[in-house]
């Protein structure tokens, strides 16, 4: 089944969430602090990293279609767990994400230990994440093709393809100190670790979004040459790499505003940030194909006598 994407705008004007009178506010409040949940018990009990990934994907496509209001956000983040857990083939038993859960909310060792030795408080918790993964499986349908956007992030930066921009990278950093390059691409997974934390896999395909965590980690790693642009024979002008994975340039301050307010933890300096380097790359795009129509540069169409070598 294609998956249908939906804009941040339709996101909000749909959400079951504020339907039921919780306000933007209340609910990106609500969210962050079960996502967190999620993050902080995942680490404490060793979850394996896709298999938290997976979590946090099923639980933006739950609450895209119900209420926090009616659905306890936090039973769901835990049977998200369970069941990413078992979708990666690192399966925890309920009995550990629970525990985990419970010392990432408890505020003191005493508290924890109460909950932990409650058998019968135990018992009921697992019978409940087991009634909520049943319901977040009809929910999926029992659809969990899905690619990870840190990992798609990898798999571009290895792309060493004519045009790729892993062919670029080995060049700007051929002279430089090699551990530059791991820290640009540390840099990038991180933010498609943070992407994975807001509801853009409702709104892009996963290569999109990992298109847009290598440019914004590239403009902050501050990498000064440009990526050389590409002659598409079907336009007659030019595209830049990421152009490669479906993200258009209207899309870039779409996806890096919201990975940047994920970061900074504000939407409004996540703006700043992000319009500059965008106003930039509107800029060199209209140039790259004004030189290409006068004739010049990289960007000319090869001559006929080379299409199909």
């Amino acid at each position: 089944m294609v998956p249908v994407y939906k804009t941040l705008e339709e996101l909000k004007a749909s959400s079951p969430s504020r339907a039921h009178g919780l306000s933007e506010e209340d609910e990106e409040r609500w969210r962050r602090a079960a996502i967190n949940l999620m993050v902080t018990a995942g680490l404490t009990i060793r979850m394996d990293h896709c298999a938290v990934l997976t979590g946090l994907e099923f639980f933006h496509r739950f609450y895209a279609e119900h209420s926090m209001v009616t659905n306890d956000r936090f039973l769901m983040a835990m049977a998200c767990m369970y069941l990413g857990a078992k979708i990666a083939d690192f399966p925890k038993s309920s009995r550990d994400i629970i525990y985990g859960c419970v010392d990432a909310m408890c505020t003191t060792h005493e508290e924890s230990s109460r909950l932990r030795n409650d058998s019968e408080w135990m018992k009921q918790t697992r019978q409940a994440i087991n009634d909520a993964e049943r319901a977040l499986l009809y929910h999926l349908g029992f659809r969990f093709s899905w690619k990870p956007a840190p990992f798609t992030v990898i798999n571009i930066l290895k792309d060493k393809t004519s045009g790729g921009i892993g062919t670029f990278l080995d060049g700007y950093f051929e002279n430089k100190p090699e551990e530059e390059r791991g820290v640009l691409s540390t840099m990038c997974v991180h933010l498609a670790n943070e992407s994975a934390k807001i509801p853009l896999n409702l709104q892009y395909p996963p290569e999109a979004i990992a298109a847009v965590c290598i440019w914004l980690g590239m403009k902050l790693f501050k990498v000064t040459a440009t990526p050389p642009a590409l002659f598409d024979p079907k336009t007659g002008k030019a595209k830049q790499w990421y152009h490669m994975y479906g993200v258009e340039n209207k899309d870039l301050e779409i996806i890096a505003d919201q990975i940047t307010g994920s970061v900074v933890g504000d939407a409004e300096a996540a703006h700043e940030i992000i319009s500059g380097a965008v106003r930039v790359v509107k800029t060199e795009f209209i140039n790259l194909n004004s030189n290409q129509q006068s004739g010049g540069g990289l960007l000319a169409p090869p001559p006929a006598s080379a299409v199909g070598r």
